[in-house]
């Protein structure tokens, strides 16, 4: 592979079982979803640094007690790219993002939607060595 190229894959699984614990109360509570995962991959090449990465948060309950009106499970991906280039003395570090790439319409909590797809574009500089 060529010199400064690399690819990086990551991946978790989580199981949040935090049920109530009480004669009135039960189940698992409002708005924690029991399972959620990631999964990323990271790569360089070309001088050029991108990523994916995927976002799952399970079915989460919005009312004590009952699962009833629960929100569905939430997929999301987001992807990202820069590049650094010299100028001068420093880096210019260009940095093109977007968030929730599918435009996937749902919210984290009742009432809270989150944001449709999201286009970011960042420029850092750094001085020095």
């Amino acid at each position: 592979s060529p010199q400064g190229s690399h690819l990086a894959i990551a991946g978790g699984l989580a199981l949040a079982s935090v049920a109530y614990d009480g004669p009135v109360l039960s189940g698992q509570v409002i708005y924690r979803p029991l399972w959620s995962a990631t999964a990323s991959a990271d790569a360089s090449v070309l001088g050029f640094e991108g990523g994916l990465a995927y976002r799952y948060a399970g079915s989460r309950r919005t009312a004590i007690g009952t699962d009833l009106n629960s929100l569905p499970p939430v997929h999301l991906v987001d992807l990202r790219v820069s590049r650094v280039i010299p100028v001068g003395g420093m880096a210019v570090k260009l940095r093109f993002a977007v968030d929730n790439v599918l435009g996937t319409r749902t919210g984290m909590l009742a009432d809270f939607p989150l944001p449709g797809r999201l286009l970011r574009f960042d420029i850092s500089f750094r001085y020095g060595s």
